[in-house]
């Protein structure tokens, strides 16, 4: 009997530790959504800069290739949200002028 109680209290204390944690998970990204980012607001328009190291924009740059690979581009209209091809070249040559041509850090836009 007192064995089965540990274990109701073991078990009862480790939900109160992952509420608590994904609380406060939450708490964190509700007040910094992004940590990378430094987000601002234009003309009604989120634009934002991030640092990517030189592994960082390999990285990207091999899942866009293999986002073409398997879903590839569609059109969008200029109130959709999405990558079309045009979005997908320009940053796809970006990240490749970054890796060949930059330092570490790329500087803000």
């Amino acid at each position: 009997m007192r064995e089965h109680k540990q274990k109701q209290h073991n078990f009862i204390s480790n939900q109160t530790k992952r509420a608590t944690m994904t609380e406060a998970t939450n708490q964190f990204y509700e007040t910094k959504p992004m940590t990378l980012s430094d987000i601002r607001r234009l003309d009604g328009q989120i634009e934002g800069t991030i640092r990517l190291s030189k592994s960082d924009a390999a990285n990207i740059l091999d899942a866009l290739n293999e986002w073409d690979e398997t879903i590839g581009a569609k059109e969008l209209n200029d109130d959709e949200v999405g990558l079309d091809y045009q979005r997908w070249v320009e940053l796809k040559l970006r990240l490749t002028d970054f890796l060949e041509n930059k330092n570490e850090f790329d500087p803000p836009v």
